[in-house]
C-alpha cells in the first residue's frame, strides 16, 4: 500500500507531466520554431540541476522536508500560471529557468520522506512505490492534456494544470502533518544527499534520478561507459524534444505532439518493470544494446514517415512506442552497470556523478537539438542521431564483459 504521505504527488507529478508536452505546443502556438523549444528546455533543465544541487544542500543542513515540498508546489503552480501570461519568447525561457529552480526543492523533500520516515529494510520498497506512483501520475497528466488538446489552446491547458498542481499543497499540509509528530520519536541520520530520490528527466517518461556530483569516481572501468552515456542521453535530449516538434510540422493537426508524446510516456512506463525483471536474466550489456536498436529503429521511422503518407498515424504511433520502450531498457541498464561494476566504497560517487552525465547531457541536447533542426532540418539531425547512438553503442561494447570486481582489495590496488 502506497504511504499517504505520496499522495500530494498525484496531482503535482501529473501536472509536471502535462507542463513537458504542453510547454514546447504552446511555444510554437505563439510563433517560435525548432531552436526557441530547444533553448527553452535547456534553460529550464540548467535550473533544475542548479536547483536540485543547491535545495540538496539546504536539505542536508537541516531544512524540513515539509518547507521544501511547500516551496517546490507553490513554485510550479505559479510558474504554470507565469508561462501561460507571456508570449515573449526570452521571457518565458527566463521564467522557465528561474521557476525550475524553485521546482527542485520537491526532489530533496522526497528524499527525506522515504529515508526519515520509512524504516531501513523498507528503503527499497517504499522507493519502488514512490517511483511507480510517480510514474503513473506523470502519464496520467500527459494522457489528460491530450484529451484536453482538441478543445483548448496550450495556454488553457496550461492554466488547468496550474489549478491541478496548486491541489498538491493542501493534500500535502495533511497528510504530513501526523509525520512529522512521528518523527520526534523516531529520529534517523541522514547522509547528506547521496541517497536515490524522486525527480523528472527532462522531457523523458522515467522519473528515477540521483543527486548530482561533479567528482567522477576513480575506477577506470567506468571511463567508457560514462563517455557512452553522455553521448547516448546527448542524443535523448536531442532528438525526444525534436520529434514532438518534427510531428506539430509534418502531421498539420495540433493533436500529433500530445498523442507522440503520450505513447512515448506509456509504454516508458510499461515496460520499466519488465525490463527491471530481465536483469535477472540477461546482462545490462544486452539490454542496453537492445535498447539502442529500439530507439535507432524508432528514429528511423519517423526519418522515413515523409515517404509513406497514407499512414502516418500508425507510422507516428509505432515510432513513438519504439522511442518509449527505448528508454526503459538503456536507463535500467545503465543503472545496473554502474551498480555492478562500481566499487563498494565508491557506488554512491559513480551514481551521483552518472546523473551529472545524465543531466549535462540531455540538458545540451535539447539546446543543440533545436540548433541543428534551424541550421539543417529534421532529416539531417535525425542521420547524424542515429550515428551518435551507434558511436554511444561502441562505448559500451568496450566495457561490457568486465563484470563486476571478483574482489575489492584487487581493484584498489588497480586505481
Amino acid at each position: 500500500m502506497v504511504r499517504k504521505e505520496f499522495l500530494g504527488l498525484i496531482p503535482h507529478r501529473a501536472a509536471m507531466g502535462a507542463g513537458t508536452i504542453v510547454l514546447p505546443v504552446y511555444l510554437l502556438e505563439i510563433g517560435g520554431n525548432p531552436m526557441d523549444v530547444g533553448f527553452t528546455l535547456f534553460m529550464g533543465s540548467m535550473g533544475t540541476l542548479l536547483g536540485i544541487i543547491i535545495w540538496g544542500n539546504f536539505s542536508a543542513r537541516g531544512v524540513k522536508y515539509k518547507t521544501l515540498m511547500i516551496v517546490g508546489i507553490i513554485s510550479y503552480t505559479f510558474l504554470l500560471l507565469a508561462l501561460s501570461l507571456f508570449s515573449s519568447i526570452p521571457i518565458i525561457s527566463m521564467i522557465y529557468f528561474a521557476g525550475n529552480f524553485f521546482v527542485a526543492s520537491v526532489v530533496p523533500a522526497i528524499t527525506k520522506v522515504v529515508f526519515e520516515i520509512s524504516p531501513k529494510e523498507e528503503w527499497d520498497a517504499e522507493q519502488g512505490k514512490l517511483n511507480a506512483l510517480a510514474g503513473w501520475s506523470w502519464a496520467g497528466g500527459v494522457i489528460l492534456s491530450l484529451v484536453l488538446s482538441p478543445f483548448l489552446p496550450s495556454r488553457d491547458i496550461l492554466l488547468i494544470f496550474s489549478t491541478i498542481n496548486f491541489a498538491a499543497l493542501p493534500i500535502h499540509l495533511a497528510t504530513f502533518r501526523a509525520k512529522e509528530k512521528m518523527k520526534s520519536a523516531v529520529k534517523r541520520k541522514i547522509k547528506r544527499a547521496r541517497k536515490p530520490f524522486l525527480e523528472r528527466i527532462r522531457f523523458a517518461p522515467l522519473v528515477m534520478f540521483f543527486l548530482p556530483s561533479l567528482t567522477p569516481p576513480k575506477n577506470y572501468k567506468l571511463y567508457h561507459f560514462f563517455a557512452s552515456v553522455f553521448i547516448v542521453f546527448f542524443v535523448s535530449g536531442l532528438i525526444v524534444p525534436q520529434v514532438v516538434v518534427y510531428a506539430h510540422y509534418q502531421y498539420h493537426q495540433r493533436i500529433w505532439p500530445y498523442l507522440v508524446y503520450t505513447f512515448m510516456t506509456i509504454f516508458s512506463t510499461l515496460w520499466y518493470r519488465r525490463v527491471s525483471k530481465k536483469l535477472s536474466h540477461d546482462t545490462s550489456g544486452y539490454l542496453f544494446y537492445y535498447g539502442v536498436m529500439m530507439r535507432t529503429l524508432g528514429l528511423s521511422v519517423f526519418l522515413f514517415s515523409p515517404a509513406i503518407q497514407g499512414f502516418l498515424a500508425p507510422i507516428a504511433i509505432l515510432g513513438s512506442i519504439l522511442i518509449g520502450i527505448s528508454w526503459a531498457y538503456i536507463s535500467i541498464s545503465n543503472l545496473s552497470y554502474v551498480g555492478r561494476v562500481a566499487l563498494e566504497k565508491e557506488r554512491d560517487r559513480a551514481l551521483s556523478f552518472y546523473n551529472f552525465i545524465n543531466g549535462l547531457a540531455v540538458s545540451l541536447g535539447n539546446f543543440t537539438g533545436g540548433l541543428l533542426v534551424d541550421l539543417v532540418g529534421f532529416i539531417y539531425t535525425f542521420v547524424l542521431s542515429i550515428i551518435l547512438l551507434t558511436a554511444g553503442a561502441m562505448f559500451m561494447k568496450r566495457i561490457e564483459g568486465w563484470g563486476a570486481p571478483e574482489n575489492g582489495a584487487a581493484e584498489e590496488r588497480k586505481v
